[in-house]
């Protein structure tokens, strides 16, 4: 590693080096950049993962939706404006979702609808990952059992009326709300070693790790419900590759207590 590693020393948050030194039980700041570095290098390997995932929910949703309610006979549903209230036939987004929406088609001053409109692929983008995931708990007892299932043709839960069942649907959100937490994790730099998942706060290196790799497969798995070749395609990525390698105890030990990390990363 180079001095400019050494130097990043004085940007970080005294009480975010305190939380890497007492859980990794580091002694000097060798190794606390060292345990950056690697919580760097895992990232740039997860956050492509999760946006692949992220892009294949959103671009499901806007097809299966803009097919429920273009008008009969229209042409082009997947560029159909379902969520958009000026639409005769739409999806009644109420409270913070119909905000997210009307800042992107509204002007923020004048809250005059913008001219041009942005196009539907614009809309669908700029919507967060946390908009996609909470989608799912908006949806009524009467729509689910007609959505979900072209959605997540592949879930475990066949049949369509078992959707209508709020618990049914409480489990899908609980599942999906735990990939747009960690996709936040993931964005603001936080350690993926400390990630709560199934259970209490991690307290061992290896309790943590096993939390990681259980992050990711639920990740996965999202796009598996979608289309099982989809995720079939993310976990023999060379992202996933090197991730399975990064993630276990041994690199991590390697990279953070010997400065030894490992040869096929992009980040030494």
């Amino acid at each position: 590693m180079t001095d400019t590693h050494i130097h990043l020393v004085h940007f970080w948050a005294r009480a975010r080096i305190a939380g890497y030194r007492s859980f990794l039980k580091l002694t000097n700041n060798t190794e606390v950049r060292r345990a950056y570095a690697w919580n760097y290098a895992i990232s740039a390997m997860v956050f492509p993962l999760l946006g692949c995932v992220e892009m294949h929910l959103r671009d499901t949703v806007h097809r299966v939706m803009s097919k429920r309610y273009a008008p009969s006979g229209a042409a082009g549903h997947h560029g159909y404006a379902w969520y958009d209230d000026a639409q005769t036939q739409h999806y009644p987004f109420v409270k913070e979702a119909k905000a997210s929406i009307d800042a992107i088609l509204l002007d923020k001053k004048t809250l005059l609808r913008k001219m041009p409109q942005p196009t539907t692929d614009d809309v669908i983008a700029a919507l967060t990952f946390g908009f996609w995931t909470n989608f799912f708990r908006t949806l009524s007892p009467v729509d689910a059992p007609h959505v979900i299932p072209q959605i997540f043709s592949n879930h475990p839960i066949k049949n369509g009326k078992q959707w209508g069942n709020p618990q049914n649907r409480h489990q899908l959100g609980v599942h999906l709300q735990i990939a747009n937490t960690f996709r936040n994790r993931v964005a603001h730099h936080e350690p993926l070693f400390k990630f709560r998942f199934q259970g209490a706060y991690p307290k061992t290196l290896s309790i943590g790790l096993s939390n990681l790799r259980g992050c990711i497969d639920n990740c996965l798995v999202i796009s598996g419900w979608i289309d099982v070749a989809a995720e079939n395609a993310l976990r023999q990525s060379d992202w996933f590759q090197h991730f399975q390698h990064l993630s276990t105890e041994t690199c991590f030990n390697d990279w953070i207590r010997k400065g030894l990390p490992p040869a096929h990363s992009y980040f030494v």
